[in-house]
């Protein structure tokens, strides 16, 4: 939990940076900012309850980790995670009628006090038979018979970003005639050399003080549960899918699973 704060305020600093600038909001390194808020927040959040759960069942004698259990364990393996999109979505994308529109999605895969998640997907990518794909294995061990795997997914619309990196950071005599224009704009006073930079941090960082911690801007738009019971599936209908989502409501996934059974003599 102490390991996560570090990440999150670094992230707030730098995600106050990119919403304060014009070179910056909607970026890439926005977009960034925003994924790496949202995966320490909830490892912070789900390391924090874990805590507290050892504390509270701890103090009344219980342990646990092993209550309800048994002597019999199990690693589950995910992989293949891939989710359906809206036809009318899917039309409008290949046609260009979603104008300047991105759509960055990634899947936070929760199991008792952890949270993997997987790589971050984008619409501008392009897409595989009008789905999105997330090529991770994802493994939890030393699992117990009454297991239960969260997955849940997080998606941001943003617009499509159009300055280039030196643009962006000021980095004269190497940007194109636009990106020249655009600065010349952007900062007409100021001269730059060929290997200077000029990015200056707004005056004010936040109304919360330069130390304030943000939340992400990903919100969930679907999530599903995996249990034993339910191993033997390879489609899942998410719930809690906003209406407006590009999401069909559809998660496919693989499954693998392996039992691992100890004895004890005395």
């Amino acid at each position: 939990a102490a390991t996560q704060m570090p990440v999150i305020q670094q992230a707030s600093s730098a995600l106050t940076l990119c919403r304060s600038t014009k070179e910056f909001f909607g970026s890439a390194e926005q977009v960034e900012g925003e994924r790496l808020l949202l995966v320490a927040s909830h490892k912070r959040a789900a390391a924090l309850t874990e805590i507290q759960q050892l504390k509270t069942e701890g103090g009344l004698g219980a342990d646990p980790r092993q209550e309800g259990r048994g002597n019999v364990r199990g690693t589950v393996s995910l992989s293949g995670i891939t989710l359906g999109l809206k036809k009318e979505f899917v039309s409008q994308l290949e046609s260009g009628e979603v104008g300047d529109f991105v759509h960055f999605f990634l899947c936070l895969v929760k199991c008792g006090g952890q949270v993997v998640a997987t790589t971050m997907v984008t619409t501008a990518e392009g897409l595989e038979g009008g789905s999105l794909h997330f090529p991770n294995l994802i493994k939890f061990r030393d699992l117990g018979n009454d297991f239960s795997i969260q997955l849940e997914v997080y998606g941001l619309q943003t617009k499509r970003e159009v300055l280039g990196h030196e643009a962006k950071y000021h980095i004269a005599g190497a940007g194109s005639r636009a990106a020249t224009g655009f600065l010349a704009h952007l900062t007409p006073k100021m001269k730059f050399s060929k290997t200077e930079s000029r990015l200056h941090r707004p005056a004010v960082s936040s109304p919360g003080g330069p130390h304030s911690v943000r939340t992400s801007s990903f919100a969930m738009v679907g999530q599903a549960l995996v249990t034993i019971h339910s191993l033997a599936e390879t489609a899942w209908r998410l719930a809690s899918v906003p209406p407006i989502s590009p999401l069909q409501g559809t998660l496919h996934l693989a499954l693998n699973r392996s039992e691992e059974h100890t004895s004890e003599l005395q």
